[in-house]
């Protein structure tokens, strides 16, 4: 009777089990079916994006993009946001006093923007990234009357801006892979950082070209 017993569980756990992995193929021969269709695919998604620090004599900069983006096969469409904070030290003359004082002047510069990369060869891509910037600017300062201490007095700038280049895509995983990239503004904007300057970035990426 035991034995008996025994054979039915096994048997009923065969046949839940086996009813569970029939559904489960089916689930995903039904969801590759709508991916292969045209649909959403998660597998094709992009993440990625830059994060630094620099530090000089008196002061530093922190810097942070994340981006996201699909892939459409060789073609890739993404948005991408940045934001960089600037602090320094500045020196000046107290008007009151006449002794040197610093000014802790800081700033926070945002910039969001569309980017394409076209996969050519391997690890070969172009790129192409139209975005605006929105910056601190001092205009002018003053002296407080009563202190000498200076006064900042500040202004914000929208600049657009058009990045173009290449880079490559060095695999580091399945679906990880560490981008390098050059580009260069062709707007040339003469308020823009990237005025003059060739613009080297470097992260990683979450997903490829497929």
């Amino acid at each position: 009777m035991k034995t008996l017993s025994y054979f039915i569980l096994c048997t009923l756990f065969f046949v839940q089990t086996n009813a569970k992995s029939k559904g489960h193929v089916q689930q995903k021969s039904y969801m590759r079916a709508y991916y292969d269709g045209g649909g959403f695919d998660p597998d094709n998604l992009i993440l990625g994006g830059n994060l630094g620090m620099n530090f000089f004599k008196k002061g530093y900069t922190a810097y942070i993009a994340p981006t996201i983006g699909y892939s459409f096969g060789r073609f890739q469409l993404g948005v991408s946001a940045g934001y960089n904070f600037y602090h320094e030290k500045l020196a000046y003359i107290n008007s009151i006093s006449n002794l040197p004082e610093d000014y802790p002047y800081s700033a926070s510069d945002y910039n969001v923007s569309l980017f394409t990369r076209l996969a050519l060869l391997g690890p070969v891509f172009l790129h192409a990234e139209p975005g605006y910037g929105f910056y601190k600017v001092m205009d002018s300062v003053s002296y407080e009357f009563t202190t000498g201490k200076l006064v900042e007095h500040t202004s914000r700038l929208s600049v657009p801006y058009v990045l173009v280049g290449g880079g490559f895509a060095f695999p580091i995983g399945e679906r990880v892979s560490f981008v390098i990239y050059a580009l260069y503004d062709v707007i040339q904007n003469k308020l823009s950082p990237y005025s003059g300057l060739p613009v080297i970035r470097g992260g990683f990426n979450v997903g490829s070209f497929r």
